[in-house]
């Protein structure tokens, strides 16, 4: 009965996370079938047997201790369990960012270079023709240099 009884609070746990309260009956019976099915029992002799354990409270409480420990046990290995799955997909993504974040700079570093050398042609054309400023560097003008 113990065992059945530590099925019925997982599927309960399960289903009170995953489905609202109006359809979790619904949903809830098809899993009390399967673990039925899974311990040879049906429905009323569940409820027999839930009946018969309530009428015995000191045999109901160590029955629910050991199930309260399982549980226990259950979640401290799920946490374990999910906090290496999360350190792994936070190192996957930290590792995705880096090299998005290089790319970024690589193509911000062309956008920046290809900005500069529109800049140098289009201050290349405002220039007037002359011999000292062909095929050179672009050197600031200035008023001294008028």
């Amino acid at each position: 009965m113990e065992n059945v009884i530590y099925d019925v609070h997982i599927i309960d746990g399960y289903i009170s996370m995953i489905y609202p309260e109006d359809s979790a009956k619904k949903v809830a019976s098809t899993y009390y079938k399967g673990i039925y099915k899974k311990f040879d029992i049906d429905s009323g002799q569940f409820t027999k047997s839930l009946t018969y354990y309530s009428k015995k409270p000191v045999v109901l409480e160590k029955m629910y201790k050991h199930i309260s420990a399982r549980l226990k046990a259950q979640k401290k290995y799920m946490e374990a369990r999910d906090s290496i799955e999360l350190k792994r997909v936070l190192k996957a993504d930290s590792i995705k960012l880096k090299v998005k974040a290089k790319k970024d700079s690589i193509a911000f570093a062309k956008k920046l270079k290809a900005d500069s050398v529109v800049k140098k042609i289009k201050a290349r054309k405002k220039l007037p023709l002359s011999s000292k400023n062909v095929n050179k560097k672009l050197i600031p003008l200035t008023k001294e240099r008028f």
